[in-house]
């Protein structure tokens, strides 16, 4: 390869990253000069960084988990996500929950933990914890609590899990 070739793709490269520095300087600027208006937040982009909305769907997520501790055990993390999502839930609605509220791992792990931890609950009666087969599958088991069913065994409408999840996650069955 020709000395020119490369010289010209380093000084290239090497102006881009002063420009990318440039933009990172003038929003520090930016920041210690004022603080954004309520509502958005830094993000990056291609052409440096600003200020965008802050995305009210996720911002009702973390709402909705603002109680939510880390530091709580197991139980207590699957519990708190059943009650706080009000219905019936799949493991893997559960895992992937608290896999993005802890931030860390894989969401395998975390069904690794939260599976026993379910069957475990579901025998402390302080929990209130039911299970409900969905079809004939013992792998489509939706957990919640003993006060969505009603006297005939049934989930209650109003509690009932998403019936969508699956196929929205790429866990439907497919027919050979």
């Amino acid at each position: 390869m020709d000395n020119r070739v490369i010289i010209e793709t380093l000084e290239k490269e090497k102006q881009e990253l002063l420009n990318r520095v440039a933009s990172i300087d003038n929003f520090l600027s930016q920041l210690k000069q004022s603080q954004p208006k309520s509502g958005y937040q830094p993000m990056s982009n291609s052409n440096g960084y600003t200020f965008v909305p802050i995305d009210s769907s996720n911002n009702k997520e973390s709402d909705k988990y603002a109680k939510y501790n880390k530091n709580w055990t197991i139980r207590n993390k699957v519990a708190f996500v059943i009650k706080t999502e009000g219905h019936f839930l799949f493991v893997r609605e559960i895992a992937n929950i608290i896999h993005k509220l802890e931030g860390k791992g894989t969401v395998e792990g975390v069904i690794s933990q939260v599976s026993p931890t379910l069957s475990t609950l579901k025998g402390v009666p302080e929990y209130n914890l039911v299970n409900k087969k969905v079809g004939k599958s013992n792998a489509l088991t939706v957990w919640g609590s003993k006060h969505w069913i009603d006297d005939k065994g049934e989930i209650i409408s109003k509690y009932k899990y998403d019936e969508n999840f699956f196929s929205n996650n790429g866990q439907e069955v497919i027919s050979l």
